[in-house]
């Protein structure tokens, strides 16, 4: 079933299945799935594990926020920590601050500034940032952060950015 030559249609109705099933197996064809070179189909496999209640899917999804080779799945996962106002979920977010996309690396900022943090965390990521649009969302975040011990910092930042015209 993880192997390329199946047909894509037969994944539609195995995936629910495997979901349904929720054995460890069943989860680990789903991580396999994961990796499938069909968007179609690892979307389907993602949403599968999405939707189960089980500690080892759970386990399965923070795994594949660092693991996984396509941005598509990378993307999704942060939508879905995003949404989840846990510590656990905070800890992964910052962890794909890291992460080889722009888009996710966007897409995180975004999510992060809705939370209370130390601006410790985006320092770092600020100044290793290449992508334009991640390095103005981290400083949007920052700033959102009102703490006043954070101003000075935030106005010599904004004074190099400039310099280097961005």
């Amino acid at each position: 079933l993880t192997q390329a030559a199946c047909f894509p249609e037969i994944y539609q109705h195995v995936i629910p299945l495997f979901a349904y099933n929720g054995s460890g197996l069943a989860i680990q064809t789903l991580q396999e799935l994961l990796l499938h070179e069909q968007e179609e189909v690892r979307q389907e496999a993602l949403n599968a594990l999405f939707q189960m209640e089980d500690n080892l899917a759970e386990q399965v999804i923070m795994t594949m926020a660092h693991k996984n080779p396509h941005d598509d799945i990378r993307l999704e996962i942060a939508g879905y920590f995003s949404q989840q106002p846990t510590e656990q979920a905070t800890n992964i977010l910052l962890k794909m601050m890291r992460d080889s996309s722009p888009k996710v690396r966007l897409h995180v900022a975004q999510s992060l500034q809705k939370r209370r943090l130390p601006s410790t965390n985006f320092r770092e990521a600020l100044f290793t940032e290449d992508d334009l649009d991640v390095k103005i969302e981290l400083i949007h975040l920052i700033a959102g952060l009102q703490a006043p011990e954070e101003w000075s910092y935030l106005a010599h930042l904004l004074n190099d950015l400039v310099a280097q015209r961005y």
